[in-house]
């Protein structure tokens, strides 16, 4: 049976950190934002290789993605 939770705590994590920015902006803002979601997972017990499996083994582009979406 395969855990959710990684998922879930990425898409709980990305709508309550991830807004929209100038798309100039987003590459220094995902990498910041991926380092911060990267910690908090590790504090809440959440494996990396999870969280990055989560992320469909990108976290910096995951968040580019959510950026994306949240501007539009």
């Amino acid at each position: 049976m395969r855990d959710f939770r990684p998922v879930e705590f990425l898409d709980c994590w990305e709508a309550d950190h991830v807004e929209p920015v100038p798309a100039k902006q987003r590459g220094v803002i995902a990498v910041r934002l991926a380092e911060q979601c990267r910690d908090d997972a590790a504090r809440a017990g959440i494996e990396i290789a999870d969280l990055m499996r989560a992320a469909k083994g990108n976290l910096v582009q995951n968040m580019l993605d959510a950026m994306k979406e949240a501007a539009n």
